[in-house]
């Protein structure tokens, strides 16, 4: 069984790696989302 201070910590490094994930896929959706409207602007 965790120690409750412990399972708190684990639980902030789980949300900060959250964080961290979601502002990674933010980051690859704009980057994606800027060569989709370069390519369509290629393409017409």
């Amino acid at each position: 069984r965790i120690a409750p201070a412990v399972d708190i910590s684990a639980e902030q490094q789980l949300t900060q790696v959250r964080n961290r994930i979601s502002q990674f896929e933010l980051n690859c959706a704009l980057r994606m989302n800027g060569w989709f409207w370069h390519h369509l602007d290629k393409e017409i």
